[in-house]
């Protein structure tokens, strides 16, 4: 659809404070801007949260992208874009309520879910080639990433029945260390979303 897209207009920086002020417009004008660029004081540059999840035997949780989205084959955390939900009635963004959006949509994690210990953010990225702005939240968890991976595939069976696909056409579960890191990292060179290396 061209559902509502929010792109960044200002950032103004202080000691304590980050000030980001957002205007609407559609998908198809970040698609047409993905796709082409040179829209130059018409960029899109979206902001948006994304949660690397932990588990409790310390694995690294995320996935690549299905066929069916716009950004296929592509490794990130869950994660979206904000919509007009997360706009509260002073016109500023409730960014927590995208994230356990996106959470449920994508993982199936409820925002009262047990499996989740804590959620909070942790990083701000921000520059790079798209200008794009990740707030990365992380989710510790209180299962296992065996528990985890077997609830996912429950999940993803449901959406199947339901006639829905998976956002996730994959999803992967590393071991929590600079030597695994780093190989899945240079084994997947090219595929992942422009946050994602940084980040791991």
């Amino acid at each position: 659809s061209r559902g509502e897209i929010f792109t960044v207009t200002s950032v103004d920086e202080d000691e304590s404070h980050i000030h980001i002020k957002l205007a609407e417009t559609d998908y198809a004008h970040y698609l047409y801007d993905r796709q082409f660029g040179g829209l130059e004081e018409y960029t899109v540059r979206i902001i948006h949260p994304a949660a690397l999840l932990v588990t409790s035997d310390n694995m690294l949780v995320f996935g690549a992208m299905g066929a069916h989205t716009s950004i296929a084959g592509t490794i990130q955390c869950c994660g979206g874009g904000l919509d007009k939900e997360a706009v509260t009635s002073n016109g500023a963004i409730n960014i927590d309520h995208t994230m356990y959006a996106e959470l449920k949509e994508e993982l199936g994690l409820e925002p009262n879910d047990v499996r989740i210990k804590s959620l909070r953010p942790a990083y701000l990225k921000y520059g790079g080639p798209t200008g794009k702005m990740t707030l990365e939240y992380l989710a510790e968890l209180t299962v296992t990433g065996e528990q985890f991976i077997n609830g996912y595939n429950e999940f993803a069976v449901s959406l199947k029945k339901a006639g829905e696909l998976p956002e996730f056409d994959e999803i992967f579960c590393i071991q929590n260390d600079a030597t695994t890191v780093d190989s899945f990292i240079a084994e997947h060179e090219g595929a992942f979303n422009e946050f994602m290396p940084i980040l791991l």
